[in-house]
């Protein structure tokens, strides 16, 4: 039987080791794609073919969609500071296509998953999309039906849109910074592990699961229930 799809996060202060653990869960992935405003000297380089434009991401796609390797794409949307609507816009047009390209997992008839990677998930999908339509909205909530497993990396949880935050299965809580934060994490965690998220230690985690508390490591060791398709 195909194990359900599922919904993973990853939080935690700038430099702290995100991208690192967020390679380290995928570094066996078949097909993922990976959403990035970073550029290609700091993450998510080897092994993994690079766009700048969706009609890159739509050809290697295409073209590779039924190799026994699989695909491992990298698309970074880079905008000016302070405008994230391409991004905006990258994010909807990945999952509306995700939409169309697993149809044949939903139908039953093709069991291969795919994994969607967004770092810095806020600046993809900020709260004030969640009511315009945007397809995220529809990859959290019913992604899993077309095997779709959901990768997100913030520094800023406070801003994760409660759609999301609410559909979460694995929580990964590296070091974290300010009261709000604290506070928001550990409610998003079962409320009781205060202590432990303080506890964190730089370039270390607390792996959660269903908001119960399975294993702290280092990001160059990540802990999974399960491995990525």
């Amino acid at each position: 039987m195909m194990t359900e799809a599922e919904h993973t996060i990853i939080v935690g202060v700038t430099g702290g080791g995100k991208t690192t653990l967020a390679e380290g869960l995928t570094k066996h992935c078949r097909r993922i794609i990976v959403l990035t405003t970073k550029p290609k000297a700091k993450c998510f380089t080897k092994g993994y073919h690079e766009a700048r434009k969706s009609v890159d991401v739509l050809k290697y796609i295409k073209r590779n969609w039924n190799s026994k390797k699989g695909f491992r794409i990298v698309w970074r949307v880079f905008s000016e500071p302070g405008d994230n609507n391409k991004q905006i816009k990258a994010l909807d047009w990945i999952c509306r296509n995700l939409w169309k390209w697993q149809q044949g997992y939903a139908d039953e008839k093709d069991n291969r998953q795919i994994v969607l990677n967004v770092d810095e998930v806020q600046r993809f999908f900020p709260h004030s999309e969640a009511q315009k339509g945007h397809a995220f909205t529809w990859a959290v909530s019913e992604g899993r039906d077309w095997g779709i497993n959901l990768l997100v990396g913030t520094q800023r949880p406070v801003n994760i849109h409660p759609i999301f935050r609410d559909n979460i299965t694995n929580f990964y809580s590296l070091r974290l910074s300010g009261d709000a934060t604290f506070k928001k994490v550990n409610e998003n965690v079962g409320g009781d592990h205060m202590a432990r998220l303080k506890a964190i230690k730089q370039f270390h985690y607390a792996y959660f699961r269903d908001k119960a508390y399975i294993a702290t490591n280092n990001t160059r060791k990540p802990t999974i229930n399960r491995a990525f398709p």
